[in-house]
């Protein structure tokens, strides 16, 4: 991110989401990625070999609060996840972010 700025990510791997969050390292720990978008299709996790909750862990070692939107499928949760400057923004102007992690 030395020359472009990337401000938000959209992740949809369908169950691969924990490895390329993992290749993603340099990018998540980077502050000018100010949120991201994560669906976590709970099928196609546990086909591919990772543990519920994976996405969430691997969230969790970065520096973003994190809360699951609702989805129409249950068996497909949306995670948003923002820097938390960023969620105390919006905070601030009303939104109600008390979910966040």
């Amino acid at each position: 991110l030395h020359h472009h700025t990337c401000a938000f990510l959209k992740v949809d791997a369908e169950g691969d989401d924990p490895d390329v969050l993992k290749g993603a390292r340099n990018l998540l720990n980077n502050s000018k990625l100010l949120g991201l978008v994560v669906e976590e299709h709970q099928a196609l996790l546990k086909l591919k070999g990772h543990a519920p909750g994976a996405v969430p862990r691997l969230l969790a070692k970065f520096d973003f609060k994190w809360t699951h939107l609702v989805d129409p499928d249950p068996a497909i949760r949306n995670i948003l996840a923002l820097r938390p400057h960023v969620a105390a923004l919006l905070e601030a102007d009303g939104a109600e972010l008390a979910d966040f992690r």
